[in-house]
């Protein structure tokens, strides 16, 4: 079986796509990795996960350190913005095959002529791409729903929110398998593509891995938060964590896991100072995609804040739970249909309305005093984690009904 992975950006930072490049891989699957840019994340995470890693990769450097590299910059960025001035001055579906899939065109070619049974692909951008080369190349699409992108886009402009409907409308319904990350998102998913592809729900699980949990923790309750980019005030919610942390009335400290840009972190700041919980927040560096559980299992409680704006955040399930979970901790979250599914199935943490930062500060008191019930929730994560929640488990339930 061949199969092409098409990673809008460096796939270290798509932790689905890398999953399931190294399960199907392991399967004795022949992958190719098509890394559509690169040069916009961290280069040596980058290299160093590309290099522990054996199926091909083919790549498009738009980073600027070679010659070769500067001109595919140009061209790259020449095709984007003509594009966006199209389809903003035309207002109508854009002409241009690919849409606003940037410069996936400049590898068309060499992709075209090869061979492959299937083409998974994680984003809709990448959608009218993947169908362009399933009429070249025969090979079956699985589109991965990792968003509910409709959902997502609802807050972007309207032309941009009717580029992404169009291109589900148009091609979603034409691939052979459609993946979601829960049951509530499968149910919406089947409503819009219709009963042509076989879903499947395949959960943001870490792979399975041997974890050294820690001992108990008598001292200050530790919390923690973790991401791609911390960011203090958006839909992610991290002031709504600050917030609960400055109405906590027992000694609890805040972790907070990721990459912090400067004016970020000058933000951070005066959120702290305005509530008074200098001494409590701590910045912790993003850790390796590889080793993201094993970052986490020195804290108590996994806190989430997201903000569901949009269907997509109501739908979804956040990687960070499962990563919560599968490192043993607890986890409390807010009481969406998408997070909840797993909460309330596996009793592995507590549930708070979206945005009730007084509540989200009393659950974590109520955790901090009940040593005992914290406990209990921290052994139900480990034995979710052991028995049901890891990427193998899902992906083979998936994998076993491929045909080579």
């Amino acid at each position: 079986m061949k199969v092409l992975i098409i990673s809008h950006s460096e796939i270290c930072y798509h932790p689905r796509l890398l999953k399931a490049a190294d399960y199907l891989f392991a399967q004795g699957v022949d992958v190719t990795v098509f890394n559509t840019i690169t040069g916009l994340a961290s280069i040596s995470v980058y290299n160093e996960i590309k290099n522990s890693r054996n199926w091909e990769i083919v790549e498009n450097d738009i980073s600027k350190r070679t010659f070769k590299s500067r001109i595919i910059w140009f061209l790259s960025s020449s095709f984007y913005f003509i594009n966006k001035l199209v389809f903003k001055t035309i207002k109508v579906w854009p002409y241009i095959r690919h849409g606003s899939t940037k410069n996936f065109i400049f590898f068309s070619v060499t992709l075209k002529k090869r061979s492959f049974d299937y083409i998974l692909i994680n984003l809709v951008d990448t959608l009218p791409f993947a169908m362009y080369l399933k009429s070249k190349t025969g090979a079956k699409i699985i589109y991965d729903c990792q968003e509910y992108f409709k959902g997502q886009y609802t807050h972007f402009s309207k032309y941009q929110f009717n580029w992404v409907n169009r291109a589900e409308e148009k091609y979603a319904p034409s691939a052979s398998i459609v993946l979601g990350t829960t049951h509530v998102m499968l149910k919406r998913l089947r409503n819009d593509f219709g009963n042509g592809p076989r879903y499947f729900r395949v959960r943001n699980l870490p792979a399975k891995t041997a974890i050294e949990f820690s001992k108990a923790n008598n001292e200050s309750l530790k919390l923690v938060w973790h991401g791609l980019n911390v960011i203090p005030e958006n839909n992610r919610g991290v002031h709504i964590l600050l917030k609960a942390i400055s109405q906590c009335k027992t000694a609890v400290h805040l972790y907070l896991q990721g990459h912090i840009s400067e004016a970020n972190k000058d933000l951070l700041t005066v959120w702290i100072e305005k509530l008074n919980i200098s001494g409590k927040v701590t910045l912790v560096n993003s850790a390796n995609p590889d080793y993201i559980v094993q970052s986490l299992v020195s804290y108590d409680i996994g806190l989430a804040g997201e903000l569901a704006a949009e269907d997509n955040q109501k739908l979804t399930s956040s990687n960070k739970l499962f990563e919560y979970i599968y490192a043993g901790l607890a986890v409390i979250v807010p009481d969406l249909p998408g997070l909840a599914e797993t909460v309330n199935e596996y009793a592995v943490g507590k549930l708070y309305e979206q945005g009730n930062f007084n509540q989200l500060g009393s659950i974590i008191d109520k955790l901090n005093i009940n040593r005992e019930l914290l406990e209990e929730l921290k052994m139900a994560s480990r034995k979710a984690s052991e028995e049901a929640l890891f990427w193998e488990n899902d992906f083979g339930v998936f994998f076993n009904h491929l045909e080579a």
